[in-house]
């Protein structure tokens, strides 16, 4: 037990005892504590999370001189500026509290970087980018790929018992930030968001800037402290509502704050009406497997078709010409022809637009992009889009002059 890692205290009233385990590096306690003196005698914690309101003197987390992260969750505002004195400190988060946005803010820029942890300076030299297509069949690369996709589940198993969980994450969340402020200053606000070392790049002129992004990305490599690999998704008209809800969110134009959400009685019911559907199938299979264990009990035959789930949805074929389903106003655009209604609820999806549709087929790849070399699929459609970025025939990753083992793979 004095070698432990990480661990999660549910309610207590004190935090005596913390100090028998000097090695934690990630902690977090939920209760009534006040006094956080206990705290001082855990030097190696990075991350620590307090979920309390009782508390105010917050002096003994000065001490923790390796904490990086400092999460509270409580709605009762207090005196956080004693936290400047932390020697270590990268960020402090109150969620629960927006009344200490203010001082917050103010804090942060106080602090430390996040970068002082996970950049180098300077950054490693980036070598010309070589841009490889690699088949899917190649038996030579699937031979390495499996051999290194053992040795890294053994490096990952080793890792989980001993790294820093907290740490990591962080590091995930600043890369990320770093990818979107770097692509913001190229390609100006809107080109969509990352997510992880996922790229997505869907508005047709900031694909037209192919390897300006490229560049960029290659260039976060360099100054991380172990090479990145990325996954570049390029759908020129792509679908960004996603995206564009994870930007404005982020951006503030929605809030987090439920507090602060307007009422919404359509989606209020939308959503009590899905959660009632949702128990009310819940309970009838509960009721069905009651009526099955009975009937086992009693030794009867059962019949699977007496306790199958029963479908309210109606077969196309069950549709007769010129009607329209159940539940479905009549509309004069529905359509009989098959096709009009998708397989995920009858929906009648709007025709696409053949030349948007076109464009995006015609030049969407998706691309793994090491530090110094980017990997395309040698199927013909992707090959060629991303020759067309390029601006350059790419090289066969079957002959390129390394060793098969030290040959770039396509892994992200």
């Amino acid at each position: 037990m004095p070698l432990l890692r990480r661990l999660v205290i549910e309610p207590v009233a004190t935090l005596d005892g913390l100090e028998r385990y000097p090695k934690l590096v990630n902690l977090e306690v939920d209760g009534f504590y006040r006094d956080l003196t206990p705290l001082a005698a855990l030097p190696e914690v990075t991350s620590l999370k307090l979920n309390g309101n009782l508390f105010t003197d917050l002096a003994p987390v000065c001490r923790m001189g390796g904490l990086r992260k400092l999460e509270m969750e409580r709605e009762h505002p207090l005196d956080i500026s004693v936290l400047a004195e932390a020697p270590e400190l990268r960020e402090v988060l109150m969620p629960r509290c927006p009344i200490m946005a203010t001082e917050l803010t103010a804090l942060q820029a106080a602090l430390v970087p996040w970068s002082m942890d996970f950049t180098i300076d300077p950054p490693r030299a980036l070598e010309p980018l070589r841009f490889v297509v690699y088949s899917r069949q190649d038996e030579e690369m699937k031979r390495v790929r499996e051999a290194k996709q053992l040795k890294s589940n053994e490096e990952y198993h080793r890792r989980v018992a001993t790294e820093d969980a907290a740490l990591r994450a962080a590091e995930g969340k600043w890369f990320e930030e770093e990818i979107y402020q770097r692509l913001n200053r190229l390609l100006g606000p809107g080109w969509g968001i990352p997510n992880g070392n996922h790229v997505p790049v869907r508005r047709y002129a900031d694909v037209m800037r192919f390897r300006e992004i490229v560049q960029v990305l290659r260039e976060i490599s360099a100054m991380c402290r172990k090479p990145a690999n990325y996954l570049l998704i390029i759908e020129p008209h792509g679908d960004m509502s996603e995206d564009m809800d994870r930007m404005r969110l982020r951006n503030g134009e929605e809030t987090a704050d439920w507090l602060l959400k307007p009422f919404d009685a359509a989606q209020e019911k939308e959503e009590w009406e899905n959660f009632r559907k949702g128990r009310l199938e819940q309970r009838e299979f509960l009721e069905r497997e009651h009526r099955m264990r009975l009937q086992q009990q009693g030794g009867m035959e059962i019949n699977p078709a007496e306790f199958a789930h029963k479908e309210e949805a109606i077969p196309k074929e069950k549709i007769a010409a010129g009607d329209v389903p159940d539940g479905v106003e009549d509309d004069e655009d529905f359509q009989e022809s098959e096709g009009d209604w998708n397989d995920d609820g009858g929906l009648m999806l709007p025709p696409p637009d053949d030349e948007t549709s076109e464009m995006a087929q015609d030049l969407g790849f998706y691309a793994v992009l090491l530090e110094n070399t980017l990997l395309v699929a040698s199927s013909h459609d992707e090959r060629e889009n991303a020759t067309y970025f390029m601006g350059e025939e790419p090289l066969e990753w079957s002959d390129l002059p390394e060793p098969p083992e030290e040959r770039p793979l396509p892994v992200f």
